[in-house]
């Protein structure tokens, strides 16, 4: 590998050229990580501050012993790969190992490093160092619902566990991210973390209610449409931190109340440097209905043009929320549903460039505020409306 001039940014993509990587190294090729010894960022730091590497070299892990990396993303190209990182000095080790097994030895936690493991955790083998885990994170595949809607709390429509984790039995600190229209995370496979101390939360989750048997000290929701189930908060006696964004509006209008009636809020203070920092965050913000969610992540109009998406991306708010007020149990709110998405389709019929792919996106957005509707529209009776109202 040739020489590389540090530029004035601090970050390096190091891979195979289907990548369009910085630096072109095919996957099984040795990488000569010592030619980055000595270059210096503008102000003097290390230089590469962070690298991406693409291929199979774990011999940077043995550099990273001497030479410390802030941020390193390790992505795999080969399944079965042993990665040693027990002594490397690296601050945040993203490995990016999707569907690959791997097997990985991270640092020990120094109370600022984090490991994240993006991928199936079912292939995935922690062997921890002696003494305490650095943060750990799961990026967790994206696994839509049927129908591209939040998936109830209680499990009914399914829900994904995760698998034994025994490397990680000693973690204190984890947050899983997916998408808020995932298949949800069963709660109850977290149980298996008994020193579970500090949890982040992002996407849909099944079972919320087993939180309750975690000794947890903080407690971050993010992106989580349906909470139904979860304890109060004084399930946590040593809970010292709660925060709730873009979460379930039923519950988190519970929660925000509860926050109030104990005079629990978030307190800043000032930093030397001017700045605001704060020990506890005590907040709940953002509340969401369903279709919110939906609108915001599962829409099929994002491949078409933009004002041709944004007219739709409006017409279907608008049907939603009739939707999501309109209890369609009784004959009027069968009623109201049905105008509601012969609106929509008429809003479509005055869009131009609508062929054969859009009619398809247009008949999913459709099973969309069908699923929204509570009790849930039959599929039929919608594609049944929408096809006598569209002209397209």
């Amino acid at each position: 590998m040739g020489r590389v001039q540090a530029e004035h940014r601090g970050d390096l993509v190091i891979g195979p050229a289907s990548e369009n990587p910085d630096v072109v190294v095919e996957s099984d090729e040795a990488v000569d990580w010592s030619v980055f010894e000595g270059m210096t960022t503008p102000s003097g730091g290390l230089w590469p501050r962070w690298i991406h590497y693409v291929g199979n070299d774990t011999s940077v892990f043995a550099w990273a012993v001497e030479r410390p990396i802030e941020a390193l993303r390790f992505q795999p190209e080969t399944p079965g790969l042993v990665i040693d990182a027990s002594a490397s000095r690296i601050n945040t080790l993203n490995i990016t190992h999707g569907e690959l097994p791997v097997t990985v030895k991270p640092p020990p936690g120094t109370g600022s490093n984090e490991v994240i493991f993006a991928g199936d955790p079912s292939v995935l083998t922690v062997v921890p160092a002696p003494g305490p885990l650095p943060r750990v994170a799961l990026r967790l595949p994206s696994q839509p619902t049927p129908g591209r809607v939040p998936a109830p709390a209680d499990g009914s429509a399914g829900a994904r566990a995760l698998p034994p984790l025994t490397g990680l039995a000693d973690a204190e600190s984890l947050e899983i991210a997916a998408g808020p229209l995932d298949v949800p995370l069963d709660l109850r496979s977290l149980t298996q973390l008994h020193s579970l101390r500090k949890l982040r939360l992002q996407g849909g989750v099944a079972h919320p209610e087993a939180l309750a048997d975690l000794p947890l000290h903080t407690l971050e929701l993010r992106m989580v449409p349906d909470l139904t189930g979860l304890p109060p908060l004084t399930a946590w006696p040593e809970l010292a931190s709660f925060l709730g964004w873009n979460i379930d509006a039923t519950v988190g209008k519970r929660l925000r109340a509860d926050l109030k009636k104990r005079g629990l809020a978030t307190r800043w203070e000032t930093t030397a440097h001017g700045g605001r920092t704060t020990s506890a965050v005590w907040q709940v913000s953002h509340l969401r209905t369903a279709p919110w969610f939906v609108t915001q992540s599962g829409l099929p109009f994002t491949v078409w043009p933009r004002r041709t998406a944004k007219q739709a991306v409006t017409a279907f708010k608008t049907a939603a929320k009739i939707l999501d007020r309109t209890d369609t149990a009784g004959t009027d709110g069968h009623t109201a549903a049905q105008q509601a998405i012969e609106e929509f389709t008429r809003a479509l019929n005055q869009i131009d460039g609508i062929y054969t792919a859009e009619r398809e996106d247009a008949a999913t957005a459709v099973l969309q505020l069908a699923r929204l509707a509570t009790p849930p529209i039959p599929e039929h009776d919608a594609l049944a409306w929408f096809d006598r109202s569209r002209e397209f």
